[in-house]
């Protein structure tokens, strides 16, 4: 799960927990494991003793709880305080207490007296809160900002993009696309072209290993190693070099099911990294919707985990199922993402023929 602490939402990512029937045990602690809040505590303490148990103390402390956030909730202030004490025992025999003790009649005194003393004195200073001030709610400065993944592993390569969604009078007579066998066989005038799936292009994406300064991106924004805001992890895309005007490639991924609803946003914000872009000429196009994940376009749920639940895997990569999501072996694949009919031959033998 995540957790937007602006919003105080919890989006669950595991799809198994979204089951309406699953049972969820939720188990938390009250303590923070990691703490980006800062505690100091100094004091000297200072002893003299004199006789045999006899002595005198003392010493000063100072207690500075600091938090990152400067605008705080009511209840969760920074508190500094200084404490003193003093404290001390004394005590002596006294012996003349015994001899007067054993002068009264029927009393016989034969142990020690003694007289004993001890005792401490502390004040505290408190400063419950050296900023002053506190917030009941800061509605003001409140935001929900929905961020897709960046780790590599899950992004995945996308279906062909849409390239055209034709209107009813581009197939009407006058219209762009008048006669077009596919504005004949759509009856509904309502459908999309998309790009040429044997168009598509290698790409490959990565996290590079070391991650880059935060201060190299966004040079106005303080950093520090208690915040854990030094470094940035990044996305990389890469091609080759041997591109055709109508190649294309691309990748996908996911919004959490709880950051669907996209009502209230307002912009996308994206920064790029321009300067290792080799081809001038290439573009990048950014979808955001309800997107087709057959990748293929084979309307059909691809999987290397074969289905033997119904149409459910057991989720173990067992004997035979390595072979990639098309299902065939590479003898058998045709190059766009399916596979050749057996009767066809394999790829070699059509290419042979």
């Amino acid at each position: 799960y995540t957790i937007d602490y602006f919003s105080g939402t919890l989006n669950i990512i595991n799809p198994m927990a979204l089951d309406p029937t699953a049972n969820i045990e939720i188990s938390y602690e009250e303590n923070e494991l990691v703490s980006f809040d800062q505690k100091l505590l100094a004091g000297v303490h200072l002893k003299l003793d004199f006789s045999d148990n006899d002595y005198l103390s003392g010493g000063a402390y100072y207690y500075n709880q600091s938090i990152v956030d400067s605008k705080v909730e009511v209840g969760y202030e920074p508190m500094r305080n200084f404490l003193w004490n003093i404290g001390g025992k004394f005590d002596q025999d006294i012996n003349f207490l015994t001899e007067l003790t054993d002068m009264i009649p029927l009393v016989e005194a034969d142990k020690k007296s003694s007289f004993n003393i001890e005792g401490e004195f502390a004040k505290v200073y408190p400063n419950p809160n050296p900023l002053g001030q506190a917030f009941l709610d800061d509605f003001e400065a409140s935001k929900r900002t929905s961020a897709p993944s960046i780790l590599q592993n899950k992004w995945k390569l996308s279906s062909a993009p849409l390239y055209r969604q034709l209107d009813p009078d581009d197939c009407e007579p006058g219209g762009e696309f008048f006669g077009v066998q596919d504005c004949q066989e759509n009856d509904d005038w309502n459908f999309s072209w998309t790009l040429d799936k044997t168009k598509r292009d290698f790409m490959f994406w990565y996290n590079p290993y070391d991650d880059w300064l935060t201060s190299s991106i966004w040079p106005n924004v303080q950093t520090s190693n208690r915040a854990q805001n030094t470094t940035t992890k990044t996305l990389w895309i890469g091609t080759k070099e041997d591109w055709n005007t109508d190649s294309w490639a691309g990748i996908t991924t996911a919004l959490y099911p709880s950051d669907y609803n996209q009502e209230r946003s307002k912009y996308m914000d994206i920064w790029l990294y321009t300067q290792e872009i080799q081809d001038p000429n290439m573009k990048l196009n950014i979808d955001i919707g309800y997107i087709s994940e057959d990748m293929n376009g084979d309307n059909i749920l691809n999987s290397e985990d074969q289905a033997i639940f119904g149409n459910i895997g057991n989720n173990i990569l067992d004997d035979g199922e390595d072979i990639g999501y098309d299902g065939c072996v590479d003898m058998y694949e045709n190059g766009n993402g399916t596979c050749l009919p057996i009767i066809d031959g394999t790829f070699t033998s059509m290419c042979d023929s």
